[in-house]
């Protein structure tokens, strides 16, 4: 692993010269990696890393900002195989073809690594605890609002429409304001338009009957 990126920041220093003024922009998922890129690189690079050292490295999901940075780094570190389950999309996200698996910065620390007790299972319990909060969020939160302040199965769903609508763009919106996470931007988001809806419904004095039911 240490000789790939002895020879990735080789290559870049190569590529771009070393006398350039300007060092150059390398993005690391981990905080061991961008010490160990640094380390290498000295003064001739800029690291920075996308997961906190305090968090799980299975469990980040990537905000606005991680975006912009893989949008501008020469090469990008990480560990591989499913450590980071995060990082392709975030590099998709981004549209830097360099950085993209087979690119010319793309610096895949597995490469060349024998694997040893390899899990079977694909699908973590990170993957679908966030599989029931997006239920919750796109599917279920709508319909409880629906039911809270419609009085009729039309109006139920028209409600249960813009509820949803409204939520999800207030969210992604949350998330590039202040630089948050969206998928749980989108998730507190319905969570609160919820309570709203529960509190809406408490003021307003609507009842659970549908018209036209019994």
């Amino acid at each position: 692993m240490y000789k790939r990126v002895v020879a990735l920041c080789i290559a870049l220093l190569a590529a771009h010269g070393v006398a350039s003024a300007a060092p150059l922009n390398v993005v690391a998922t981990t905080s061991t990696f961008a010490d160990l890129v640094k380390a290498i690189g000295g003064d001739y690079v800029e690291v920075s890393y996308i997961a906190p050292p305090k968090f799980n490295v299975h469990f980040i999901e990537p905000r606005p900002s991680d975006v912009m940075k893989v949008k501008k780094a020469v090469a990008f570190a990480h560990a591989g195989l499913d450590l980071e389950a995060w990082s392709a999309p975030l590099r998709d996200a981004a549209g830097n073809r360099s950085v993209m698996k087979g690119g010319a910065g793309d610096l895949d620390l597995s490469r060349g690594v024998l694997l040893l007790e390899v899990p079977d299972r694909t699908v973590s319990r990170a993957v679908q605890i966030a599989g029931v909060l997006m239920v919750f969020a796109l599917l279920i939160a709508p319909a409880v609002c629906g039911v809270f302040l419609g009085g009729t199965m039309r109006g139920r769903l028209v409600i249960a429409w813009i509820a949803g609508v409204l939520t999800c763009v207030a969210g992604i919106f949350a998330s590039y304001h202040w630089d948050l996470p969206t998928g749980a931007a989108i998730v507190c988001a319905f969570g609160v338009t919820v309570i709203v809806c529960g509190a809406l419904r408490s003021l307003l004095g609507i009842t659970g009957n549908v018209e036209g039911t019994h």
